[in-house]
């Protein structure tokens, strides 16, 4: 990464990587979806930036669907 933060375009071009590579990489649907997770993780992580107390809101949220998700396919 660079010297500063990233641009939303920047952060949506490395989103947009990490979901191409859980796709060619993954072995079943579920490991791309774990892996999908994880790369919207690093979305919000880069779209906050420095605000801690939104990044954190918004992975809660995200967990919390991980959560429902993952019980529906079990």
């Amino acid at each position: 990464m660079g010297n500063g933060p990233l641009s939303c375009e920047e952060c949506v071009e490395q989103f947009i990587g990490c979901i191409v590579v859980a796709f060619l990489t993954s072995g079943s649907l579920e490991e791309f979806l774990e892996e999908a997770f994880d790369c919207l993780l690093d979305l919000i992580d880069c779209v906050f930036g420095d605000d801690i107390d939104g990044a954190l809101a918004a992975k809660n949220k995200l967990n919390q669907a991980r959560a429902k998700f993952n019980a529906k396919l079990n």
